[in-house]
């Protein structure tokens, strides 16, 4: 870290230490978002089952090789010519997909049945994170003090906000989207009505099955989330790059709750 920033960072920890910060889900939880095409999981909700599952068969995940950037590119050209994406299938799902398209074109809703069970769950919990994180953010800049606005961190799915603290969010309790949610605090429940009405969604549409078998589950999720144990380090010189310090930390989070989030917070 530059020398300003691993000060900022040791002031930050101290404050998180002592008043929490928001429980987001962090940029971890969003691989298969696509910043031009969105969500696989929104796309199925509304019914748009073919821009899905060409999320799902094109989409370029961070950190992936060039040589499947390549492929995924000239998929995305061939898109419709379905012998030919056919002939440049490598995994076990693209080939299913388009030989299955070869015979039943417009067969989009059975293709993506036939990605791996974890693979579905993982297009449902990116996009459920997304509308949490949604109602957090509204929560945490509706409760930050009028003269002091909440700081910002870029997030790969949307903005992340910062804020000290209040008593009702740090109470409070935000059911993740799905079937069986039920809101304790209603302006919660209102504003994840308001997420969904700007992307022309109804609640209804969070409790539809999008697959066989599969489809949200509401779970309670804390807004707010209390490190323990937090130990920082006074900043060191890096061994590793001449110049710059580095700051070794110890702290214990909830199960679900992100340690780079606890970073964002120290540092915003």
């Amino acid at each position: 870290l530059r020398p300003d920033t691993a000060a900022r960072l040791v002031e930050g920890l101290s404050r998180v230490a002592a008043a929490g910060f928001p429980n987001y889900f962090d940029d971890q939880r969003f691989g298969s978002f696509d910043p031009r095409r969105g969500f696989i999981a929104e796309q199925m909700a509304q019914g748009r089952w073919e821009q899905a599952l060409q999320i799902a068969l094109t989409h370029v995940y961070p950190g992936e090789k060039s040589k499947a950037k390549a492929r995924k590119r000239r998929l995305l050209e061939a898109w419709g010519d379905w012998p030919a994406c056919l002939s440049l299938a490598e995994t076990a799902f693209e080939r299913r997909c388009f030989a299955l398209l070869a015979e039943q074109p417009g067969g989009f809703r059975a293709a993506l049945a036939t990605a791996r069970r974890e693979e579905q769950e993982m297009w449902l919990s990116a996009w459920q994170a997304f509308l949490w994180n949604e109602v957090l953010r509204r929560l945490v800049a509706a409760e930050a003090g009028a003269g002091e606005p909440p700081a910002e961190a870029p997030g790969v799915a949307g903005p992340y906000l910062f804020s000290r603290p209040t008593p009702r969010l740090q109470q409070m309790v935000i059911p993740l989207p799905g079937r069986g949610m039920r809101f304790s605090d209603p302006q919660a429940g209102l504003l994840l009505e308001d997420v969904l009405r700007e992307r022309r969604l109804r609640p209804a549409q969070l409790e539809a099955e999008l697959l066989p078998g599969l489809f949200l589950k509401s779970s309670p999720r804390e807004a707010w989330v209390m490190p323990r144990s937090v130990r920082v380090d006074p900043p060191q010189p890096d061994e590793r790059y001449p110049g710059f310090q580095r700051v070794s930390l110890r702290f214990t989070l909830p199960r679900g709750a992100y340690a780079t989030m606890l970073i964002k917070a120290a540092v915003h």
